[in-house]
């Protein structure tokens, strides 16, 4: 289901139609009463349908992937709202799979919500037109008469990837959290926000032992991979590393059969690792799976009528991976090439970050808010830092009232720490899910509720060392750990015997010996320093001539840019390594809302001053 939007007048209705237009979406479902206006819109490259006609004025229709008894499109939307008719969004939501915005009229109610965890983004407005939502916030944003922009936010969103919080970069427009719903009268025109209560929580998982959780959880695994089977062929972008893996190990205990799909790029913009193709063919040969190379090159930097029209097309969404041509032509054209449903390995209960593996036992709300800060604001080049960090514990505040986490400012205990890092960082991982979302169905297994929350609330020593994922990949299909590993870029191997991740060590002779005899800590700050004498290697040298374009061109933008010039003396921490697409990503969403044009929120105007 590509994009919807239900808006109280017909201002707003007629402003987001004719963006939506202008995206070249195409109708499939429409409602227009004198309140309430409904515009529903079709997948880009599938024919999923994504409105269903469910009688007596009643109707549902819905944005993202949504899963119902193994089923897509209209069967799923018709059995999804025969449980909403019987037993209303709580049972909808515990019996559905996927990542969904839905608005659901029976009777002479309408109710909007997201899955559980709200990784399909939902925006609503309120302006002296009326009130609009949509699960685009270029809709949402361009219907309102006048979008009032707060430059801090804007800052902090682009550099995290998205806001934690409730509150978005528009003044006048708000993000849904998946503990809340929107209930709309349509004979008045009214909407009002009600709150559904904390993420709802699957039973805990049996942790008297950790070999009797892996069991517990393999077996929900189990469960949902097999109502994920059930929808078709399927497709998983995979790597070398850990986390695709524990998907395919999840697919092939269920007697799946997907497609291994691996994608390259020709910039940093793009994730990518030679080693990661390799080992993607050789899993995809090793177990005799179809496999194929996606081509997302791009040829960025984009001039400015290229990035208009991306706006235009894809909204605030084009911002992703840079909106290469390849990717977009890979998604556009998925319906030509590849199964149904796609999946990938991504989200924060597998995470690179590991806040299980922070070696303490109590922390404070403030760690909580650095570690997925920013490094771009600890560079001198970034001139307010203090501004940064107060909007951002602020946004982190806001997240975990609204998702019912318990977290005292000091104090708080290592499980809390994790469960409360993978629910404020679902919104940055899902970045790729909604634009993907808009092409096809799409899919991120371990960010669904009933895999994420057992996982999130699991005991933190666990999953020290990726224990608990290795020994889930070796009770699935044990076959699947015998093949080479990279992780974070780096080569690691498996423990068979403690079922433990290490570093890989490829020493010579001589550095066997100075093993033997130097302390470990001499080794570890040698790493720590060829991993910084690497990471800063790109920027020393330029990068490629496509990657030195992208930083003149995009650096002198940003610096020229009034909403941003403020904030920057110089584009250098945003230069190095994967930090590129931040770069790209200021220049990107400055001329969307250059395009919907904006004036700067007074009322927080001078944070930046």
């Amino acid at each position: 289901m590509s994009r919807w939007h239900l808006a109280s007048s017909r201002e707003m209705h007629e402003a987001a139609r004719i963006l939506c237009a202008d995206a070249g979406l195409r109708t499939s479902g429409e409602r227009v009463e004198p309140h309430c206006h409904l515009q529903v819109y079709g997948k880009r490259a599938v024919e999923t349908e994504t409105f269903a006609d469910c009688g007596r004025g009643d109707w549902i229709c819905a944005a993202g992937t949504l899963i119902y008894d193994g089923q897509l499109g209209e069967p799923a939307l018709r059995a999804a709202f025969a449980d909403y008719a019987a037993a209303g969004i709580a049972s909808l939501r515990d019996h559905a799979l996927g990542h969904y915005a839905v608005a659901v009229r029976r009777g002479g109610e309408i109710m909007v919500f997201t899955d559980p965890l709200g990784t399909l983004s939902l925006y609503h407005a309120t302006s002296s037109r009326g009130w609009i939502v949509s699960n685009s916030l270029h809709v949402c944003a361009g219907a309102l008469p006048q979008r009032r922009l707060d430059p801090l936010r804007f800052v902090v969103a682009a550099l995290d990837g998205t806001s934690a919080g409730e509150s978005t970069f528009y003044r006048d427009v708000r993000r849904l959290f998946g503990t809340q719903a929107l209930r709309l009268d349509p004979a008045h025109g009214t909407l009002a926000v009600c709150d559904l209560g904390p993420t709802p929580r699957a039973p805990a998982l049996d942790v008297t032992s950790l070999a009797s959780a892996v069991a517990d959880y393999a077996d929900r695994v189990g469960s949902v991979f097999a109502e994920i089977a059930r929808t078709g062929p399927l497709a998983l972008l995979g790597t070398g590393g850990l986390d695709s893996r524990t998907v395919l190990a999840a697919l092939l205990d269920v007697g799946a059969r997907p497609r291994l799909m691996y994608a390259v790029g020709n910039s940093r913009l793009t994730d990518q690792h030679p080693r990661d193709l390799e080992l993607a063919r050789r899993i995809a040969a090793g177990l005799r799976l179809p496999f194929r190379q996606l081509d997302w090159s791009g040829d960025q930097p984009h001039d400015l009528a290229t990035l208009q029209r991306l706006f235009r097309t894809y909204g605030f969404q084009s911002e992703v991976h840079g909106a290469p041509r390849g990717l977009l032509d890979t998604l556009a054209g998925a319906a030509d090439h590849d199964p149904g449903l796609w999946l990938c390995g991504r989200g924060p209960v597998l995470t690179q970050k590991q806040p299980w593996a922070v070696p303490q036992a109590a922390f404070s709300l403030d760690q909580l808010v650095e570690f997925g800060m920013s490094r771009v604001v600890c560079d001198p080049a970034f001139l307010h830092p203090a501004a940064y960090r107060s909007e951002r514990t602020a946004a982190v505040r806001e997240a975990l009232d609204r998702g019912g986490i318990r977290f005292p400012d000091v104090g708080a205990t290592r499980g809390d720490f994790v469960r409360a890092f993978a629910f404020i960082y679902l919104r940055s991982d899902a970045r790729f899910l909604n634009l993907a979302s808009e092409f096809r169905d799409y899919l991120t297994p371990f960010m669904l509720a009933r895999l994420h929350e057992p996982l999130a609330a699991l005991p933190p020593e666990f999953r020290l060392h990726d224990e608990f994922q290795v020994r889930l990949i070796d009770r699935l299909v044990p076959r699947l750990l015998g093949f080479p590993l990279l992780s974070a870029r780096q080569e690691k191997r498996i423990d068979r015997r403690t079922f433990r991740v290490m570093r890989e060590e490829r020493r010579t002779p001589v550095g066997r010996l100075a093993a033997a005899v130097l302390p470990r800590t001499w080794f570890d700050r040698v790493e720590a320093a060829h991993r910084r004498r690497r990471a800063a290697a790109p920027h020393a040298s330029g990068g490629s001539a496509q990657e030195r374009a992208i930083i003149r061109e995009y650096g002198a933008a940003v610096l020229a840019d009034p909403l941003l010039a403020p904030f920057f003396a110089a584009t250098d921490p945003l230069e190095a390594g994967a930090r590129i697409k931040i770069l790209a990503r200021l220049r990107q969403q400055t001329v969307g809302v250059e395009m919907l044009g904006y004036t700067v929120d007074e009322r927080r105007g001078q944070a930046a001053g």
